[in-house]
């Protein structure tokens, strides 16, 4: 219902599915994106509506009505910075897996066999020093777990420089298997 609703006050959000199979899934995923916007919320409600003398007793509407539109505001900032950190989690955790043993992570795999575990780890390095040294560079340090904003701090450039970098180089290996497979 909150989407409608920014949407209607002309803050309209773009979910993705995944986006929206992650929150129907999680209740802490949902219950994260309510309280960081509450948070937010009462900041702005504080500074600008109480403190700004912007709600007045007579003026019609309740308080409570300031204070859902303030929400109503905060929400769409909330929303993209999660949704941020979303898609970060998910990147980082493709690249993770690349040419991993059955699908599996490297780091969340306690008891796994030794041998797959080498056999993994040298996948990803080959599969690193395949890429052109900018993205290989910048994956490594995402596989490491920096984030992308501390990746591009290394590497001076910017966290979109950085997402760039990594997505080309996917879709690029992406086409290329497809073609393999054909």
């Amino acid at each position: 219902m909150i989407f409608k609703y920014c949407a209607e006050r002309g803050r309209p959000l773009n979910p993705a599915d995944i986006d929206r199979e992650v929150l129907a899934e999680s209740f802490e995923e949902r219950l994260q994106l309510a309280l960081e916007t509450v948070a937010e919320a009462l900041t702005f409600f504080r500074r600008y509506v109480l403190l700004g003398r912007r709600w007045s007793f007579d003026g019609g509407a309740s308080l409570t009505t300031y204070f859902v539109g303030s929400c109503l505001f905060a929400f769409p900032n909330v929303f993209r910075r999660w949704q941020g950190e979303q898609r970060r989690w998910r990147q980082a955790t493709t690249i993770e897996m690349l040419n991993c043993p059955e699908g599996r992570t490297l780091a969340n795999q306690p008891g796994t066999d030794p041998a797959d575990l080498v056999a993994g780890r040298d996948a990803v390095v080959s599969e690193l020093n395949a890429m052109p040294p900018e993205t290989g560079a910048a994956a490594a340090l995402v596989i490491d777990g920096a984030t992308f904003a501390e990746a591009a701090d290394q590497l001076g450039t910017t966290e979109r420089g950085i997402e760039g970098r990594l997505y080309r180089y996917r879709t690029a290996r992406g086409q290329h298997e497809r073609k393999e497979d054909q």
